[in-house]
């Protein structure tokens, strides 16, 4: 007979890509599900009809898709009364039995042997055992249980009652039904299946394999300077008692995405448990800012443009995340199939491929290359949960700009890149000259043979011209004493020296089409906002090469249009080079941040990632953490305790 109880029961119901993007632990799905009531067809208030647990059945198979001998194990309402369970047994032959079938390939079972009946809990009781069950691929004895009322009639059904633990007898993926029929006549049936991770699963197109995440990121926010310190106390004695029991993925899901983040915030992160606890123990060695909010603050990506390029550059990425690997070999097949030269031994000599004579400095290299370290790069940091608002591209920084935009596709700037590169080097020879000036100060040198290459920060600009002539402009700016340094360049970029090329590539760029401007892009030819038009125009892109890179009067754009904002700025290159430009602005509610200040050489590339990703999000810039954890599963252990931190 029945034995009632009290309980209470809880679970999470969530749809599953939300819970997938999440992160979240998921035990089961939900397949399918009916709820109905006997209505006139029972015999009293409280007696079970049989039609009707029939109806319910059958609806909730229907609605689920599946074949009924597919489940394995059935959660009956099993209150082990003579009337109850031969009809329910009967009503679950007519939809799971249909058939005829007798072998024995479905478990019933019923929670109540073990806890007795917990009235309004007990259909989340049994919802939760059947999960449970589903997951751990193990159905738990009928407790007590030791022969079948005869009235069941199980030999004539494919149903068996357990009384020990067993393996799930059914096959994959593993599904169980559970069923709650209520006095009155309510009855409830659900279907739940195995839940298995990637099955009809749609990655998401920059989805990042977050297991092979070294690094992480403690955060810690509060209302209060002093409410901080003290969670940062606490934090400490937390990593102190856990010591090395403790997953630092796991700490760093909680504090990221489980928590509500204030306004007084400091980070730590590192590679271990005993990184973060050095780092709260000394407290200087925490990245601390104030947040501001999310909508007066704005990001922008800076690319980098040739001259910043160097051997092994981007080489962490490459050996350690597949997407940037991936897409990289991709370009660089784009390069030799239509340059004929495979800049990979070029960009990582020194490792495993040889150079062959390339080197990563000759333009037909470094512009490819640069292109590829920036695209990937940029998807990299999107998948991080860093989304920028606008782009600068310094000269072919800007293709990449233009492409995460969605000017140009993918395959068609990497061949444009490649094509200005190679044709950028059958150009004469020249030098150029970085001059500690403004424009008026060198414009007397202006003239038939040096060209204004670039206005890079106040008083700073680069010209442009044949060695003979820059050789001698630098001589005279020695003798006034104006600091001056030659570059480090084969050839005089962006001045008529590059004119003979200018058509071809114009008639290369029209021979590929142009998407929607989706990201707004400040263009460095023009020193404004890109428009629509120019964005579209082969012109613009030929004209690009020729004219002198206008980063200083962009930056100087973004700032005008965004005065209410705070602006971060984000290099997405090897080194520094651009953060630098933007810090001699001196522009109010400003901070520059290189993501590859090392290069991206060597394993310290994930920490300056990390760091970057953190001195962003404690000065109040948005970052979307739940995507670094958009994939693997996170241990339940210590959960509850970081909860109530």
């Amino acid at each position: 007979g029945t034995t009632f109880n009290d309980g209470a029961g809880v679970v999470v119901v969530k749809r599953r890509d939300l819970a997938e993007a999440d992160g979240d632990q998921i035990y089961a799905i939900i397949k399918g599900y009916a709820v109905n009531n006997d209505g006139d067809q029972k015999a009293s208030f409280t007696a079970p009809s049989i039609n009707g647990q029939v109806n319910v059945y059958d609806a909730a198979l229907g609605h689920a898709g599946i074949d009924p001998q597919s489940v394995g194990f059935i959660e009956t309402h099993g209150t082990a009364t003579p009337l109850g369970d031969p009809i329910e047994v009967q009503a679950l032959r007519r939809s799971y039995g249909k058939s005829g079938r007798t072998e024995k390939t479905c478990a019933l079972g019923s929670v109540k042997s073990n806890i007795g009946h917990t009235i309004h809990a007990a259909g989340i009781a049994s919802l939760i055992k059947a999960t449970l069950s589903v997951q751990s691929n193990a159905i738990p004895p009928t407790l007590f249980f030791e022969t079948p009322n005869p009235k069941l009639g199980l030999e004539q059904t494919p149903f068996f009652i357990n009384n020990t633990t067993i393996p799930w007898p059914g096959p994959s993926p593993r599904r169980a039904a559970v069923s709650s029929l209520g006095v009155g006549g309510t009855n409830a049936h659900v279907l739940i299946e195995q839940y298995l991770p990637n099955a009809n699963a749609s990655p998401a197109p920059v989805a990042v394999a977050a297991e092979n995440d070294k690094v992480y990121s403690i955060l810690l926010s509060a209302k209060s300077e002093k409410s901080l310190e003290r969670q940062i106390e606490n934090y400490c004695q937390f990593f102190q008692k856990a010591g090395g029991s403790l997953r630092l993925r796991d700490a760093a899901y909680t504090t990221a995405v489980g928590r509500k983040h204030f306004a007084f915030r400091a980070a730590a992160h590192g590679e271990s448990c005993q990184d973060i606890l050095a780092q709260l123990k000394d407290k200087k060695r925490l990245v601390r800012g104030r947040g501001h909010g999310a909508p007066s603050s704005k990001i922008g990506f800076l690319f980098s443009g040739q001259g910043a390029q160097r051997v092994n550059m981007g080489r962490w990425l490459y050996d350690n995340e597949a997407d940037f690997q991936q897409l990289f070999d991709r370009g660089c097949e784009i390069v030799l199939a239509k340059e004929g030269v495979d800049i990979r031994q070029a960009v990582f000599a020194g490792n495993e491929m040889s150079r062959d004579g390339l080197d990563v400095n000759q333009t037909k290299i470094a512009q490819p290359a640069m292109f590829l370290l920036e695209y990937g790069l940029a998807r990299y940091f999107i998948a991080k949960g860093c989304s920028p608002d606008f782009f600068i591209g310094h000269s072919i920084g800007e293709f990449a700009a233009a492409a995460l935009a969605g000017v140009f596709d993918f395959e068609d700037a990497v061949a444009l890149v490649a094509r200005r590169g190679a044709l950028m080097q059958t150009m004469p020879s020249g030098q150029m000259l970085a001059v500690q000036a403004s424009v008026d100060a060198v414009r007397e040198f202006l003239g038939d043979q040096v060209d204004l290459a670039a206005m890079n920060a106040p008083n700073l600009v680069v010209l442009s011209g044949s060695t003979q002539h820059i050789q001698s402009v630098s001589q005279q700016l020695e003798t006034r004493a104006v600091a001056s340094t030659i570059l480090r360049t084969s050839h005089a970029f962006h001045s008529r020296m590059m004119e003979p090329m200018v058509q071809e590539f114009e008639d290369a760029v029209a021979n590929v089409p142009r998407g929607h401007l989706n990201i707004p892009i400040y263009s460095t030819k023009t020193g404004k906002r890109l428009s629509r038009e120019e964005a579209h125009s082969p012109a613009y892109w030929s004209l690009q090469l020729r004219s002198p890179v206008l980063f200083s009067e962009a930056v100087t754009a973004v700032a005008s249009e965004h005065a209410d904002h705070s602006i971060a700025y984000v290099e997405i290159g090897p080194g520094s080079t651009l953060t630098t430009l933007v810090a001699r602005h001196q522009q109010k509610e400003t901070m520059v941040i290189a993501a590859l200040p090392g290069g991206g050489v060597n394993n310290q590339a994930q920490l300056e990632i990390s760091e970057c990703l953190v001195k962003l999000w404690v000065e109040g810039y948005p970052i979307q953490w739940q995507r670094i954890f958009s994939s693997g599963r996170r241990s339940e252990e210590h959960t509850s305790e970081l909860q109530s931190r």
